[in-house]
């Protein structure tokens, strides 16, 4: 239990990181794309606009739970996530421009900077999933499964774990009164009573 407190937190800690290097290095890439538009007191904010893009990513990522090391998660909902994520920064990130009447930033510079970070986030993200989902199907961080019942429920369950390898889970058997019922790939590990 302590390796996994552990290898989830080292995972998340990770993720954190990763996310924020693609922030700062999807605002480094637009804001160069883009120099040769934006004004010169724009560009000699260059540190505040920096700084404050970075302060208002943690409540989004504190709000919006990072969830890729979960054994069921669908990439669906992961990009979902993100775009909450980046929602609820765009609102932050542009509530502190007006507070500090930074106001000369190009809509076209906002929207460029937050269509290119969903899709490097999302990228990143999911490459982070794919590569946990890959590590787990080498049969490294698994859980070991009983299931108790093997009617058609307990039977879906089974067929469901050892559908997808990449979930890491790693099924002992089934307890049931019945051993009739249980697949006949899977061990009858006794009675349910």
């Amino acid at each position: 239990m302590k390796q996994q407190t552990r290898y989830s937190h080292l995972l998340k800690s990770m993720i954190v990181l990763g996310d924020y290097l693609v922030l700062n290095a999807t605002f480094l890439l637009v804001f160069f794309l883009f120099r040769f538009y934006l004004r010169e007191d724009v560009i000699s904010e260059f540190y505040p606009l920096l700084m404050a893009l970075n302060i208002c990513y943690i409540p989004s990522f504190l709000i919006f739970r990072i969830t890729l090391h979960s054994r069921v998660i669908f990439a669906d909902k992961i990009v979902q996530n993100i775009f909450y994520i980046i929602l609820l920064h765009f609102v932050l990130f542009t509530a502190t421009l007006a507070f500090f009447k930074i106001e000369e930033v190009s809509r076209l510079f906002i929207i460029s900077f937050y269509s290119i970070l969903f899709i490097s986030l999302a990228s990143w993200r999911l490459s982070v999933r794919f590569s946990i989902k890959l590590y787990r199907k080498k049969g490294f961080n698994f859980k070991l499964v009983v299931i108790i019942g093997a009617g058609k429920n307990g039977n879906a369950l089974y067929e469901e774990m050892i559908d997808d390898p990449g979930y890491g889970f790693r099924i002992l058997g089934f307890f049931e009164d019945n051993p009739v019922k249980i697949p006949t790939n899977s061990k009858w590990l006794g009675n349910t009573a």
